[in-house]
């Protein structure tokens, strides 16, 4: 499903907010067919992607949401989707599977988004100041998990629907604000279950980019000294070929 023609276009000041989205809840946000993301875009002028059944986030059991648009877009589209999540209530509690130990009915009264390593600086703040800030101002916690391997970190916003709304409001200001926020669009989250690394997509992007100036020869890539063995150019094709086709897709919503 493709969003309309009259729909809010993709600019460089969008924000991109990659949602987490328990897996129970997945279906109920995407609809039949298509057509609950499909509304949820128009209601929001967002574009939204969810990502494939396999593609949930490493170390959890919930799927990824990537909503573009410009803030009020985005935090439209959020509530929507947050709100999709809490009257999807998983029958049978058990841990969330983000390490954290909490179930399900607490996940209710929370909000999970991603954020590149990069980022996640600009919303602790020196020294904790600015989730001091999110607390005072808007009610809610607000956490930001450890760096770990994966480029990505995981921010968790916790409170009653009004915190979280207020909360939200702040911290998609903050990410608008950062250019380093938008890092990693791509969904495919496969690969990082078996030791893959989500930052290959852009690391290839930059190696091919450069390649592309100086031509191959024995030796690996050209233009750059760059020694790439066949098989590492195969690969960097390929991570880009995938990063690419999460872009194109952009706005289908369906990601099956």
């Amino acid at each position: 499903m493709e969003m309309q023609s009259d729909s809010h276009p993709q600019t460089r000041d969008d924000v991109h907010l990659k949602m987490l989205v328990p897996s129970c809840a997945a279906g109920a946000v995407i609809g039949k067919g298509g057509e609950t993301i499909g509304k949820l875009q128009r209601d929001s002028t967002a574009k939204m992607k969810m990502s494939k059944n396999q593609d949930t986030f490493p170390g959890t059991s919930e799927r990824v949401c990537l909503i573009v648009g410009t803030v009020s877009a985005c935090q439209k589209a959020h509530e929507d989707v947050a709100q999709i999540i809490y009257d999807k209530p998983d029958p049978q509690p058990k841990p969330s599977g983000d390490g954290d130990g909490k179930i399900n009915y607490q996940r209710h009264h929370q909000t999970k988004f991603l954020v590149p390593n990069a980022s996640a600086g600009v919303i602790i703040g020196k020294g904790g100041a600015y989730i001091k800030e999110l607390k005072e101002s808007s009610g809610a916690h607000v956490n930001v998990s450890h760096k770990g391997e994966n480029p990505e970190r995981i921010v968790t916003v916790s409170g009653d629907s009004s915190e979280i709304r207020a909360a939200m409001g702040m911290l998609l200001e903050k990410l608008a604000a950062d250019p380093q926020s938008s890092l990693y669009p791509s969904l495919n989250y496969a690969n990082m279950h078996s030791g893959g690394n989500m930052a290959s997509a852009s690391s290839s992007f930059s190696s091919l980019n450069n390649s592309s100036m100086g031509g191959m020869n024995m030796g690996g890539m050209g233009g750059g000294g760059s020694n790439m063995t066949p098989h590492q150019v195969q690969q960097a094709a390929q991570s880009l070929s995938n990063m690419m086709r999460s872009f194109n897709n952009l706005g289908s919503g369906i990601n099956n």
